[in-house]
This record gives C-alpha cells, sequence and structure tokens, in this order.
C-alpha cells in the first residue's frame, strides 16, 4: 500500500483489486488490477504524482491514481538481464527500492530507465533472529520496505518474521 495526497492505495494479490481509502480508512473507491498486485509505490514525477505497480515479473508499470490508466512499462534490468520476481516497492529520493521475491536481495534502480544501479544484500538478517515455530524457509523469505523519513532509515521485514530492521544505507541519508 501507498499514499498520494490524502489517498491510501491499497493493492490486493490475487483478487486484482485496488482499494482507495481516506485516513480513516473509509473507503473512497476501488480500481480494477489487470494483474496480480505484487507491490505498489507512490512515484512522484514531473507530471504529478503517480503509481508504480509491480505484478511479480520484471516488467513494471506506471499507473496514474485517478484511474489506473497505464501510463508506461518499465523493464527491469540488471546487467542488461531481466529482474523478475518484483514484489515489495518503496520509492525513496528518486530511486525504487525493489525486493525480489525468494531472495535475500533488494534491487535499487532508477525508475527512469529501469536498471539496478546497486543491490543490497540482506541475507545476513535471518541469522539474527530465532525462527517461530512452523519456519519455513523457502516461504518466510524478505517481503518488507518502508522509508522513515524523519530518520532517513529503511525498515525491511520479511513474511512472519519476527522482527523489523532499520538500516542506515549509504547514499539513503544526508548525513
Amino acid at each position: 500500500m501507498t499514499w498520494v495526497g490524502d489517498e491510501l492505495f491499497i493493492l490486493t494479490w490475487r483478487e486484482r483489486v485496488v482499494f482507495v481509502v481516506d485516513s480513516s480508512i473509509r473507503e473512497r473507491r476501488r480500481l480494477q488490477n489487470p494483474t496480480e498486485g505484487w507491490g505498489i509505490t507512490h512515484l512522484p514525477t514531473m507530471g504529478g504524482d503517480h503509481l508504480l505497480v509491480s505484478d511479480g515479473s520484471s516488467t513494471l508499470t506506471e499507473r496514474a491514481p485517478s484511474n489506473w490508466e497505464a501510463l508506461r512499462a518499465i523493464e527491469v534490468t540488471a546487467s542488461g538481464k531481466p529482474v523478475d520476481q518484483l514484489n515489495e516497492l518503496e520509492f525513496v529520493k528518486g530511486r525504487v527500492y525493489a525486493n525480489v521475491w525468494h531472495s535475500d536481495r533488494i534491487a535499487v534502480l532508477d525508475p527512469q530507465t529501469g536498471h539496478v544501479l546497486n543491490w543490497l544484500d540482506l541475507s545476513a538478517l535471518q541469522s539474527r533472529f530465532a525462527k517461530p515455530a512452523g519456519w519455513d524457509a523457502e516461504e518466510h523469505v524478505l517481503n518488507g520496505i518502508a522509508y522513515d523519513v524523519q530518520t532517513q532509515h529503511l525498515l525491511v521485514t520479511g513474511k512472519c518474521w519476527p522482527k523489523i530492521f532499520e538500516l542506515k544505507v549509504e547514499g539513503v541519508s544526508s548525513h
């Protein structure tokens, strides 16, 4: 989910519906999504506020928040090869951070070109907490990215992880 102005866009995974709610979580409208919803982030552009949406492929779709119109497709590549399984998305200071499903990596990409500029290898994080009962190493993977504007840190977690990690990433913070 992501905010654009005073509206929260909540992307569903398989139902192909986007709920648009206000700050009281009252539904304002529903939008039909033509694909599965894997990730969404607010994308400020020169032409106004847009959304960037992932369907699990290597293509991100820029959409208009008013009517969900597809404005452009962005093919995400690293060293000239497509990067698929793009999941959770977060826009931070001109870059998009995209979790790659079933991996411990986050791609840092240019939203204009789709080129991966850097990778965050977060494989060490899972060694920093005890695994809860029923732990499934195949499914309980890195899967959450948020940005704290006040601290200028990334917050990351995973499916069924009992912890959230606060990360200072070089190039993200201003100090």
